[in-house]
């Protein structure tokens, strides 16, 4: 892919906002590869009647294939963008929910930029569970974070571009000054609202990473 146009990578908790992102991005002509979709219809082919398992059953199986091999979701990315380029060489594409480094460890550094949305635990969850119309407990939630870090989110967050916090629901000036970064391909000196470069992550950001990472510890000690 050495001639490929720069991708960008979304990356965030659940809940965070990146599908909503993508989409929007999407509308704006961006090619959109969804990491979920991608690797859930990998599993579809390896495992009977995946899609009708249990949430958790579907996340279990993921993680025991990641455990084999963990660039297994990297490679399936690597070879949908290539096919995507391949249709259309002329587009930007989207990475939308990017967990590890190593689902970007079939490209190549200079060729992609990260995107990290934060958005508050209480706030995500509320999201959630207006989103699935379910009772998704805090318990839930909060095992999906640890599963995230314990993957290498934390390492993600620490090499993103930009950060952008999305606890009340971005400004459309918020959006456009980063639409317009994005098509610029320039970030160097790219702040505004809600929005930060990676070297100024708020402190209580940080902070909560590094005492998810403590407990992802504790529990595999």
């Amino acid at each position: 892919m050495k001639h490929i146009k720069p991708i960008i990578a979304i990356s965030g908790y659940s809940g965070s906002g990146k599908s909503i992102l993508s989409k929007l991005l999407k509308q704006r002509g961006y090619q959109v590869v969804s990491v979920s979709r991608t690797f859930k219809k990998f599993l579809s082919g390896c495992t009977k009647d995946f899609y009708s398992l249990p949430e958790k059953d579907r996340l279990a199986r993921g993680m025991e294939f990641i455990r084999k091999d963990p660039l297994i979701p990297g490679k399936l990315l690597y070879e949908r963008t290539v096919n995507l380029h391949k249709k259309d060489p002329k587009s930007t594409i989207v990475i939308d929910g990017i967990r590890c480094m190593r689902d970007l460890h079939f490209f190549n550094k200079e060729k992609f930029q990260i995107l990290f949305i934060y958005s508050s635990f209480p706030v995500r969850l509320h999201r959630i569970k207006n989103k699935r119309k379910e009772n998704i407990t805090k318990h839930f939630l909060k095992k999906r974070d640890l599963i995230d870090i314990s993957v290498g989110l934390g390492r993600v967050i620490k090499n993103s571009d930009i950060l952008i916090v999305n606890d009340n629901n971005l400004s459309k000036e918020d959006l456009n000054n980063l639409f317009l970064s994005l098509e610029k391909k320039n970030f160097s000196s790219f702040e505004h609202g809600n929005i930060f470069k990676t070297k100024n992550i708020p402190m209580y950001i940080l902070k909560e990473i590094k005492r998810y990472e403590t407990e992802v510890k504790r529990i595999g000690k």
